[in-house]
């Protein structure tokens, strides 16, 4: 399947059509990325990104130290590129950083309240409710013995 990331696939056209651009470039820590894309609809992302025939992508065997070796190899490339067009702004942030936003404001104006980890509550939640339906079936089984 030939897949398009225009952030592998077409820096050097976006470079060209917008030499003055700003990157914005949200990382994470690799171990944190990696176990978000293996929970991320139950791996889904994982077995499409196998499947791309893009320069990179680790391929239909693709392990979780290619998908490691992968991402890091995608950093490396974007901070690589930048360097080497200084005609860019670049502007990269650490999605897990609690200094995000104040960064963004620096940076672009963005109001630092607009940033946040706006789906986690919804990760919490579940995580919650397993633990409150493992509470419930532990209280059945101690009264029903």
């Amino acid at each position: 399947m030939q897949c398009y990331y225009p952030l592998i696939d077409a820096l050097e056209e976006t470079y060209t059509s917008y030499p003055n651009a700003t990157f914005l470039f949200v990382v994470r820590n690799t171990d944190a990325w990696l176990e978000s894309i293996q929970s991320y609809h139950d791996g889904f992302i994982m077995e499409v990104w196998k499947r791309c025939k893009t320069q990179g992508f680790p391929g239909l065997d693709g392990t979780l130290e290619d998908f490691r070796e992968f991402y890091e190899w995608h950093k490396e490339m974007i901070r690589t590129f930048a360097s080497e067009h200084p005609s860019l702004t670049y502007i990269e942030v650490d999605l897990e950083s609690p200094e995000a936003g104040e960064h963004l404001q620096e940076q672009i104006g963005i109001d630092a309240s607009c940033w946040g980890h706006h789906n986690q509550q919804k990760f919490k939640r579940a995580s919650t409710e397993k633990q409150e339906d493992s509470s419930d079936t532990d209280a059945v089984e101690k009264t029903s013995s």
